[in-house]
């Protein structure tokens, strides 16, 4: 009805006048405008005027009419898009009202736009829907530039029309554009997509730009090919509270769709929630180049519920991965119920060399798996890494030496090394009971309230010899020297020795060094393969003197070989309380 001339039945308007419109206010563009946001039937250029929760995407003609069971209704890619461009410019809030929209192309949030943080609102709960019709394989929804902080999604549901095909949410920082953080997703469900929410940094390490303190609060990721993909170093102290990643397709029992996939190691933390599926709840692979993986990035999950559909790995060490002492990461499960499958012995993790993973007060309700493969080049690296199992029930550690995985052949039985573990379990229920008049425990291993009988839990020092040349190979005697961890108390003295050279005699000794001379404290003579220990004893002065006295004893000792120049193969241990 508006047109710029006179004309009959039409009203003339001048550029800068207000008019109301289907509920809305616009103010009228000059006729030669081409930043306009609307322009009508009549030829008329408009901006729409932001109401008091911001620009509604209905007043920049999108209809929201679209029917996802007869695949019908308007493209609404333009006015949405014109929406967010006028929120980025005036820090305003882009409401879409509940409604289900259709959109084909990408809406970018691009830093020549950028002004100022906006937020991006729904209804509540899943009545605010818009699809993705797209057919491209990874194509964006929607895409964050450099620059452009603080993006607010709230009460959306977004959905890919042919599921599997597109890619929900880009963001990306680099260097040289500058950092892109502090986004919110609040009650946003992300649905089928090839890849949910992806974080890209530069081409490089060294190119990645901030993408920290982003929040995933109270949202859901469900179906998604790869829920969240992490390829920023940068991508720091991201929260997941609440998050729930949920995979119930078909589908899914076959291709073992991940959820948080680590291209590149961060600092992430999920608290609460749930994750359900066939695939890995956690996946990172490292690259063939160094440093893609920090010892400072880590993943934490506490309070999270699992269910474990099918054999797992459900923590995957992904196979593919490059063992190099540049590449590591830390895993941290804490106060994880996990409801496995009753397959027979799913594998809840699998590691492969230079990972620190800690499972605290994890809980299963069938037997699962932690394994820690033998690879050919993890002598070198494997020490490096740590697996700890702690008050953990039904979880038990695997040292796999039977596969080849992690670009590795067979193992050579003198290479036989894995991530170094430390297994505390517990069970519920009674500890022990009486058997016979005495007490029993249940259990080899298990905490134990005091004024119980309880297993002593001892520590033991040890050391592994090169597994073909031994200890003090080509010396006769040969000397290792070694300090006792602060406040130790040694007890036990012991050898694990291997049968190579079963013939040779060898006598080890065990020496305190105290005030700078050398005190006997125990001695062996292994005379074949098997295991010998003695117990330590000081010779001319009491040992609980020397060990309570830091002045007189500072934990130094000295382990001398004799009596054959070949070296002794086995393990050499110390046990102290």
């Amino acid at each position: 009805m508006l047109r710029y001339s006179d004309g009959v039945g039409k009203a003339q308007i001048r550029a800068g006048e207000i008019v109301r419109a289907q509920g809305f206010r616009y103010q009228v563009a000059p006729s030669t405008a081409r930043d306009q946001h609307i322009t009508t039937a009549g030829g008329v250029n408009l901006y729409v005027l932001p109401g008091e929760g911001g620009f509604n995407v209905l007043a920049f003609g999108a209809t929201g009419d679209y029917n996802n069971f007869t695949g019908i209704g308007t493209d609404d890619t333009l006015p949405i898009r014109a929406a967010f461009k006028a929120a980025m410019t005036l820090g305003l809030h882009v409401h879409l009202p509940g409604r289900q929209y259709r959109i084909t192309d990408t809406i970018s949030m691009p830093d020549a736009d950028y002004k100022l943080a906006f937020k991006v609102t729904g209804e509540s709960g899943n009545s605010t829907r818009i699809w993705f019709d797209n057919a491209v394989a990874h194509k964006n929804m929607f895409y964050g530039d450099l620059d452009v902080n603080y993006i607010n999604f709230e009460d959306i549901e977004l959905l890919d029309k042919t599921p599997g095909t597109s890619r929900a949410i880009q963001l990306v920082g680099t260097v040289s554009g500058g950092p892109a953080w502090k986004h919110l997703f609040k009650g946003i469900r992300i649905v089928g997509f090839r890849e949910g929410v992806r974080f890209d940094g530069g081409a490089t390490i060294v190119a990645d730009a901030y993408q920290s303190e982003v929040m995933f609060l109270h949202s859901k990721f469900k179906n998604c090919r790869k829920s969240l993909i992490y390829n920023n170093i940068q991508a720091v102290n991201h929260q997941l509270i609440g998050l729930d990643i949920e995979n119930d397709e078909a589908d899914d029992a076959t291709e073992k769709w991940p959820m948080i996939v680590f291209e590149r190691g961060t600092f992430i933390n999920h608290v609460g929630g749930s994750v359900i599926g066939y695939g890995p709840y956690v996946s990172f692979t490292y690259p063939d180049f160094g440093g893609a993986f920090q010892v400072t990035g880590q993943f934490a999950s506490r309070g999270v519920r699992m269910e474990a559909r099918g054999d797992g790995p459900f923590i995957d060490h992904n196979t593919a991965s490059v063992i190099t002492t540049s590449n590591a990461f830390r895993l941290h499960f804490e106060d994880m119920g996990i409801m496995g499958s009753h397959s027979t012995a799913p594998v809840l993790a699998r590691f492969g060399g230079r990972v620190y993973a800690r499972f605290d007060n994890v809980h299963t309700n069938v037997s699962m798996e932690v394994q820690a493969y033998m690879t050919v080049n993890l002598g070198a690296n494997s020490e490096n890494g740590k697996i700890e199992l702690n008050r953990c029930r039904l979880l038990n550690y695997k040292r796999v030496a039977d596969q080849t995985a992690y670009g590795s052949g067979a193992v050579l039985a003198s290479d036989r090394r894995a991530i170094p573990a430390e297994i505390s379990m517990q069970q519920e229920g009674h500890a022990g009971a009486v058997v016979d008049g005495y007490y029993q425990l249940i259990a080899d291993r298990k905490t134990i309230y005091s004024g119980n009988w309880q297993v002593a839990e001892l520590k033991t020092l040890t050391w592994a010899p090169n597994d073909v040349s031994g200890f003090g190979s080509g010396s006769n005697p040969a000397t290792l020297q070694v300090v006792l961890p602060k406040y130790a108390r040694p007890c036990k003295f012991r050898l694990l020795r291997d049968d190579v050279n079963a013939g040779l005699t060898y006598v080890l000794e065990l020496y305190f060094v105290v005030a700078g001379k050398d005190i006997l404290v125990a001695t062996l003579e292994p005379t074949d393969g098997g295991h010998f220990e003695t117990n330590i004893r000081g010779a001319s002065k009491a040992l609980v003197n020397w060990i309570a006295d830091g002045l007189d004893w500072d934990g130094k000792m000295k382990i001398v070989k004799s009596g054959a120049r070949d070296g002794f193969v086995g393990l050499i241990m110390v046990d102290y309380m």
